[in-house]
């Protein structure tokens, strides 16, 4: 008797596309959360990083290009040579986390019949932490340009 009377029969009823869609997504909605949370970790620890290497080799920075300087290279070339090593330096924590995470919640969510419609949402979660990533980039490199002063 601790499961319910024995002649109920709900539990036979069919199951609609859309109760089966909400039980699906009720599932994975620790899953996207949890997602969403390390996303922004990664956006964090981004920006931290950027912005320790502005506070802390602005002078080291100031050093090395007055050495390409007096070897030749101009202002534009100078830029793109510090536009390159902070992208680099920037973006990978977002490259390494948008590959581990995609390939953890596809393996997590392969035998879902929704895996292409939560994997949608995946790419839009990724797609905005992506654009915010971008946007904090170039704030915080020109910032680095003005103390370098390049």
């Amino acid at each position: 008797m601790v499961f319910g009377v024995k002649d109920d029969i709900t539990h036979l009823r069919p199951i609609y596309n859309q109760e089966r869609f909400d039980m699906a997504f009720g599932i994975g909605g620790f899953t996207f959360f949890a997602f969403c949370f390390i996303g922004f970790l990664f956006l964090l620890s981004s920006g931290i990083v950027l912005y320790y290497k502005i506070v802390t080799d602005i002078d080291e920075e100031k050093e090395q290009i007055g050495m390409l300087k007096r070897i030749g290279l101009n202002n534009k070339e100078c830029r793109s040579y510090l536009t390159t090593h902070l992208a680099i330096l920037f973006f990978t924590p977002l490259v390494i986390g948008v590959i581990l995470g995609a390939v953890y919640m596809h393996a997590e969510l392969v035998f879902s019949p929704y895996v292409g419609y939560m994997m949608g949402f995946i790419w839009i979660i990724i797609g905005v932490v992506a654009v915010l990533d971008g946007f904090l980039y170039l704030a915080l490199r020109k910032r680095f340009f003005r103390g370098i002063e390049v």
